[in-house]
């Protein structure tokens, strides 16, 4: 397991949507760009 120091912790499902914008903002936007390219019906 990945020992860390307070207040880092392992990312959890329920990150995912802040974790995506937090990507896609550093990326300015190509991340979004990419992966609506990537994303299939439904």
């Amino acid at each position: 397991m990945i020992e860390m120091e307070k207040p880092f912790r392992i990312a959890e499902a329920s990150d995912a949507e802040q974790l995506s914008e937090l990507v896609n903002f550093a990326g300015e936007g190509l991340p979004l760009h990419v992966w609506q390219g990537l994303a299939a019906d439904g």
